[in-house]
């Protein structure tokens, strides 16, 4: 059985034409985390997630195994505790709180 490991990623994206809420924001930003193989599956795993919600990728700011993460507060340490025992506890990607930018 191989290994598997928790990846994350902060990715900025664009809402597609389809999005119901295209014409409210530009595009956003989200924290994604997912169980997997290694880079290239977490990758093809968050790409997927993020066509599945209508999303277009314009940037991913990095990409690394979750360990030795370093938070600015004991609140955000346990949010995103509670984040990567859901992702250890499932085969699907686990997204963030978006951050939404609105429309200029």
């Amino acid at each position: 059985m191989e290994s598997l490991k928790i990846y994350w990623t902060s990715v900025e994206f664009n809402l597609m034409k389809s999005h119901v809420d295209y014409k409210k924001y530009k595009g956003g930003m989200v924290y994604a985390f997912v169980n997997a193989s290694d880079k290239s599956d977490a990758m093809i795993r968050f790409k997927s997630e993020l066509d599945d919600n209508k999303l277009i990728p314009s940037e991913f700011e990095f990409l690394e195994i979750y360990e030795n993460v370093e938070w600015e507060n004991e609140k955000q340490e346990k949010h995103f505790e509670m984040i990567i025992t859901e992702t250890e506890n499932c085969k699907d990607v686990v997204l963030d709180d978006f951050y939404m930018y609105e429309e200029i």
